[in-house]
């Protein structure tokens, strides 16, 4: 009897520890579809195509990251780029990140010449 409730008692505390692993993975998974999400929303709304990424940490949404090629918005300043993004964010993750970076990003590919 001792041993069948030493067995009952691993498989319960190890299903403790199992189930917010799950959760933790749908979570994860959910965040990843978000991003993709929020990128079709920012190329809705500025023709461009975007990158986004984020970071969490113990249960807080520290930040999220856009990257937008710079060709693409020449005539766009940040003020506008930000006041653009950042309510999509808002409205995709039903969160402010503490911290949202906007880049631009500059692709200097040279093809040979032959």
């Amino acid at each position: 009897m001792f041993t069948q409730l030493n067995k009952s008692s691993a498989l319960v505390i190890g299903a403790m520890f199992l189930l917010p692993a799950c959760s933790a993975v749908d979570n994860l998974m959910g965040t990843f579809e978000k991003f993709a999400e929020l990128e079709r929303a920012i190329n809705a709304e500025l023709s461009v195509d975007s990158k986004v990424s984020g970071n969490w940490s113990n249960g807080a949404f520290t930040n999220v990251n856009v990257i937008i090629p710079a060709n693409e918005i020449s005539e766009k300043n940040v003020d506008e780029l930000t006041s653009t993004i950042q309510p999509l964010v808002v409205q995709m993750f039903e969160s402010e990140p503490e911290t949202l970076y906007v880049t631009l990003s500059v692709t200097t590919s040279q093809k040979s010449k032959k």
